[in-house]
């Protein structure tokens, strides 16, 4: 039976088809939409779930020892609370059952399509119907004979991230990786206990000096200046004599007002609180590969501001610094544990419904049938 959550369904699936050699016809039983009565349709997953483990795609170890497992026609239920309506449809079942045994999977579904399926399947199959579902707590598949030993399968049923997305009707809209710099530096100053001084207001990593405009157009228009010999941004960020200067070339008030605002944008970066990057803080800067490094030091030894670095770049730095550099961590301690698949920063968009259905998973950790979702934030202070 399937419900609004088809990974229960995919587990069945692939616990019975592996366990069960005398397998031989799969139904797939799922609700049809109906608006009158205000009724979802679970036929994408249905169909999902049939494809994927369709003959093509079974593995030679599903395969039993006279043919490989059918699926049968769709049952489509036109009304899930209705008990006429969920027994009409399941006698496609028993009259196609060639009088073999039935087992009912009835995790998925709604609570009165579950009874009524249970009981009309018991009634016809007698003695040689049985019947499971998946307990949430332990994930063990409990059956209603006893006869069977219950087994946690958490670990054991495995299943991919993509797939796992496609099966709940999602798609990834993002899927990079950025693997901007190493983290080792991170986990140094972890240990040494200087984190503190990395995120140091006065002379570490602020995020109101660093990023204090949105507005990447306007942010690359900066960086696009102030890499030039004769940037005006540079000239007018000097001093208040030289701002004044540069405003009397520019001819109307509107255009004053917008150069203005890039100065002040540029001020911030450079010159609050008279910011002096400190050691911890640099020492992640000059692990940087060169063109990324937002500072560098002069023949006075003392950090100057890269007029140079292209904004992208300076961009992917103090995304890095802001709390990339978390993600990067997380991920060095988790390959020391055992799981299937460790991925970053997936953004993943389901058409139908609502804003609800776009968001961004930092981390992605795969073990079994199991997403552990991983999302990293750093204060705003």
């Amino acid at each position: 039976m399937i419900g609004t959550n088809p990974l229960p369904n995919y587990i069945a699936l692939q616990y019975f088809i592996g366990q069960n050699k005398y397998l031989k016809k799969i139904w797939l039983i799922c609700s049809e939409k109906n608006s009158g009565i205000n009724q979802d349709s679970t036929k994408e997953y249905a169909e999902s779930l049939q494809k994927y483990f369709s003959k093509e795609n079974l593995s030679p170890d599903y395969a039993n020892d006279v043919q490989k497992v059918e699926f049968q026609e769709i049952i489509y239920i036109t009304n899930i609370g209705s008990k006429k309506a969920i027994e009409n449809q399941l006698e496609k079942i028993a009259k196609n059952s060639n009088n073999g045994k039935l087992h009912l999977f009835f995790t998925g579904g709604s609570k009165a399509m579950s009874a009524y399926s249970y009981y009309y399947l018991k009634e016809k199959f007698k003695n040689k119907f049985d019947a499971s579902y998946l307990s949430a707590r332990d994930w063990k598949i409990i059956f209603d004979n006893e006869k069977n030993i219950p087994e946690s399968i958490a670990d054991k049923i495995k299943i991919n991230f993509d797939y796992l997305t496609e099966l709940h009707s999602f798609e990834i809209i993002k899927n990079t990786e950025k693997h901007y710099c190493s983290s080792i530096e991170f986990i140094e100053i972890i240990e040494s206990d200087e984190i503190e001084k990395f995120y140091c207001n006065s002379d570490g990593y602020n995020r109101d000096i660093f990023k204090p405009y949105d507005d990447h157009k306007i942010m690359e228009k900066i960086f696009h200046n102030i890499k030039n010999e004769d940037s005006n941004i540079l000239k007018a960020a000097a001093s208040d004599n030289c701002l004044n200067e540069e405003e009397n070339k520019i001819k109307t008030d509107a255009d004053r007002s917008k150069f203005k605002k890039k100065v002040d944008i540029f001020r911030n970066i450079i010159e609050t609180l008279n910011y002096r990057p400190n050691e911890t803080f640099m020492k992640i800067i000059n692990s940087f590969p060169e063109d990324c490094r937002i500072y560098y030091y002069d023949s006075s030894e003392k950090p100057n501001f890269n007029t140079k670095i292209e904004y992208k770049k300076y961009n992917d730095a103090i995304e890095f610094l802001d709390g990339f550099w978390l993600e990067q961590y997380i991920k060095k301690i988790n390959f020391k544990d055992n799981f299937d698949e460790i991925l970053f920063n997936k953004e993943l968009y389901k058409s139908s419904g609502g804003p609800e259905n776009k968001f961004e998973l930092d981390g992605v950790l795969m073990k079994g049938c199991q997403l552990i979702g991983v999302s990293c934030t750093t204060s705003k202070n």
